[in-house]
């Protein structure tokens, strides 16, 4: 018989990181966005038939998203209140990664090789507007948000694992979030050589 497992929930949160570069003129700026956004750990105790014996399990998935950009940004101000406006495309990839432990020294070594890792990418772009406040000299907070056009993310939407031990994935194409919105903080690194190059003068 099956044991139905886990079903994907719906993304929440994530975290990411972003460097960009500006331009001489220091307007316009391009760079890298990369994040990471879980799903969340999920787990079932699962019973096995183990030659006869049944025996406890636990199954457990770990589904997270995975986002690479390249981001052009148009900040036309250097003051305190920094608006902009960017533009961005990329990728994201969703990753699936099962595991089933069990204190069954015996049968977790018939069953190390039983888990499943399932990977799917689609392409997305899309457009921004936001703004940095500074804090300090070379601090700022910032928030953005983001309009986003993707294609279909192929996905494992649930797992399930038999009386006998075998872990089985169902993969659907899902739709990607049109929308998000990033809050976080920021610094320039370029500040001690900017302020190096105007003392030379």
């Amino acid at each position: 018989p099956w044991i139905p497992f886990a079903r994907a929930p719906a993304s929440t949160w994530g975290a990411g990181v972003q460097w960009r570069k500006k331009s001489e003129k220091g307007m316009l700026a391009s760079g890298i966005d990369l994040a990471y956004q879980p799903l969340g750990t999920l787990e079932s105790a699962v019973n096995i038939d183990n030659g006869g014996t049944s025996t406890d399990g636990t199954l457990r998935a770990r589904n997270q998203y995975l986002t690479a950009h390249y981001v052009l940004r148009l900040s036309p101000f250097n003051g305190w209140f920094q608006p902009f406006a960017e533009g961005f495309a990329g990728g994201r990839a969703a990753v699936l990664n099962t595991e089933f432990t069990t204190e069954d020294q015996t049968l977790q070594d018939k069953l190390s090789g039983a888990g499943v890792q399932e990977f799917g990418a689609t392409w997305n772009y899309g457009w921004g507007f936001g703004c940095r406040l500074r804090m300090a000299e070379g601090f700022y907070v910032m928030a953005r948000y983001a309009s986003i056009s993707s294609g279909e993310l192929d996905q494992v939407t649930e797992v399930s694992i038999t009386g006998d031990g075998n872990v089985a994935t169902v993969v659907e194409p899902v739709a990607m979030p049109t929308s998000s919105v990033l809050a976080g903080i920021s610094w320039d690194m370029g500040l001690k050589k900017a302020r190096r190059r105007a003392a030379g003068n």
